[in-house]
């Protein structure tokens, strides 16, 4: 069982994805940590890289609201994964997407956007 710590700006998006993604979870305890409260998250089975992945979707989300747009918003490592992609097209209902402003260059070198 994994235990993060996620704050609570990030929680509601981290539970989107979460629950997208079928990945189950339950919210342990509310801590402070340098001053900023934060929500602690138990995980079962999920590694150090895919909970990276789960952190980057919830950053895709947040991005998404913060432009009150409905227009999806993906990352470098989501546009690279074809499967992935492709779930996240159909699931949304649109081929048309943003890119998620911290992988924004990396796209344009791989020729992605």
């Amino acid at each position: 069982m994994r235990e993060v710590n996620v704050s609570n700006v990030m929680l509601p998006h981290v539970q989107k994805v979460l629950v997208r993604d079928h990945i189950s979870y339950q919210i342990k305890q509310e801590c402070i940590s340098k001053g900023e409260e934060s929500v602690r998250l138990l995980l079962p089975e999920t590694s150090n890289r895919e909970f990276t992945v789960i952190l980057e979707d919830a950053l895709c989300e947040k991005q998404r609201e913060e432009t009150q747009s409905k227009i999806p918003v993906y990352s470098y490592r989501t546009l690279r994964n074809l499967e992935k992609r492709n779930r996240l097209m159909s699931l949304n209902g649109m081929k048309s997407f943003h890119i998620l402003r911290q992988d924004v260059k990396k796209c344009q070198v791989a020729a992605l956007a």
